[in-house]
């Protein structure tokens, strides 16, 4: 700033103009308030990347996991992951009938009879 105030004319008033905003966003950065407000507008982009579910109301419908987990034989991360589908998206009858199936394969009777009377209820039919 002090070098642009020895330059002739209106040379010196890109100078001036730069400095004084720079000060002034470098004491903008300085107030905690402002800091936090500006580190979260900037990385609210990237978030929005790695972390979508905070536009969704619910993650997208997917089997693969809990289906490689039931093929790998990982019943308690699949029993997870099926469960979660069946939170999520209720009425996907396939989630149930192959939680059925893994409970049978793992012989978990209880879970077994948990699931098949919750979908008969949800959808007024008989397990297969």
């Amino acid at each position: 700033m002090v070098a642009a105030l020895q330059i002739p004319g209106l040379g010196a008033a890109g100078h001036l103009i730069f400095s004084f905003a720079t000060f002034i966003l470098m004491v903008l950065l300085i107030v905690p308030e402002t800091a936090f407000r500006m580190a979260e507008w900037c990385s609210r982009p990237i978030t929005n990347i790695i972390y979508p579910s905070d536009r969704l109301d619910r993650p997208p419908l997917s089997y693969t996991m809990a289906r490689e987990y039931s093929r790998r034989m990982r019943v308690e991360e699949a029993i997870t992951e099926y469960e979660g589908i069946i939170q999520f998206y209720p009425q996907e009858a396939e989630a149930y009938l192959e939680l059925m199936a893994l409970a049978k394969k793992a012989g978990d009777e209880p879970l077994y009879e948990r699931c098949e009377g919750l979908y008969k209820r949800r959808f007024k039919s008989g397990a297969d």
